[in-house]
């Protein structure tokens, strides 16, 4: 009896994370779908051209869409009378990640408008009648304690199937690139910490996740010689790359998802291009119930 020699594998999905921000942008993540390796894309309910990207994902159900969780630096779902202490009369959350950060953290009184917003953001997204395919927060705040807490605790009612990590590799980040990962290094640690004790709560509620992410700790975009370093140096896994694509300020972004090369070094032998569907287990591993998945956020 021959058996085939094990082949570790690793596994990458790649996402952008700035469709519905204007119709230019959503015209470059409908290319780097159809024209590269994209696979999703994360959408917030209060993008500015949110209808337009609703209508594209529909002309193009193969990418998938997750929800963009916004929580800092964006607008809020309910109105600031419903979530109070949460936002200012402008419906925008503060702009410090820092101040955020902490103010979750350390106030117990802002834990009910958290979660009324949260569901409130969720039922945004499902009115759509869009899948939500995954979460993911902006700046990676959907493994923040408190929210990790309320989105594992309230996994029931929300039916959350992926949600995303940010456990992008800081010691490699450093090694390869250290003068564009520097200025990243603190709020990469804390987020670190922070996905570290969320993990095992999103998981316990039944969602799923990849191992790291990629992009989360760079502060110029992710372009094609920094995505096969990266790769290159990482050790099998589930890796999912978070990206901004558009013909503007990360244009080399768009140049790296739709590159014959990056293509090329994907199909190499022990390298996967999944989608975040390819997270959840099949029915039979389950008993035959239907699983609830949380995805990692890369980058």
């Amino acid at each position: 009896m021959e058996f085939e020699a094990f082949q570790p594998r690793t596994r990458v999905l790649f996402t952008a994370d700035n469709f519905g921000r204007s119709t230019r942008d959503n015209q470059a993540v409908i290319r780097a779908f159809r024209e590269g390796v994209l696979g999703a894309a994360s959408l917030s309910g209060r993008a500015a051209a949110r209808d337009n990207a609703v209508a594209l994902a529909r002309e193009n159900p193969g990418l998938a869409i997750g929800m963009q969780l916004v929580l800092w630096n964006g607008m809020s779902a309910l109105k600031p009378s419903e979530i109070h202490g949460l936002v200012d009369q402008r419906f925008e959350f503060r702009k410090g990640f820092l101040d955020c950060y902490l103010r979750y953290l350390l106030n117990p009184r802002l834990r009910s408008p958290l979660r009324s917003e949260i569901g409130a953001q969720i039922r945004l997204f499902r009115s759509t009648g869009l899948p939500m395919a995954f979460v993911a927060g902006r700046g990676g705040f959907q493994s923040h304690p408190v929210v990790a807490s309320l989105l594992s605790r309230y996994q029931a009612e929300w039916q959350i199937p992926v949600v995303r990590t940010n456990y992008d590799p800081l010691l490699t980040n450093l090694r390869l690139f250290p003068f564009r990962s520097l200025p990243g290094v603190f709020r990469g640690w804390l987020m670190k910490r922070s996905d570290r004790r969320a993990r095992p709560q999103f998981l316990a509620s039944g969602m799923v996740t990849t191992d790291h992410a990629l992009g989360c700790l760079t502060n110029r975009p992710v372009d094609l010689r920094y995505l096969l370093r990266m790769l290159e140096e990482l050790p099998p896994g589930t890796y999912e790359v978070c990206m901004n694509p558009n013909e503007d300020s990360h244009a080399a972004e768009l140049e790296a998802l739709t590159s014959p090369e990056l293509r090329r070094f994907l199909s190499r032998p022990g390298w996967e291009r999944i989608t975040h569907a390819d997270l959840l287990p099949s029915p039979a591993s389950t008993g035959g119930t239907e699983p609830s998945v949380a995805a990692v956020r890369m980058g």
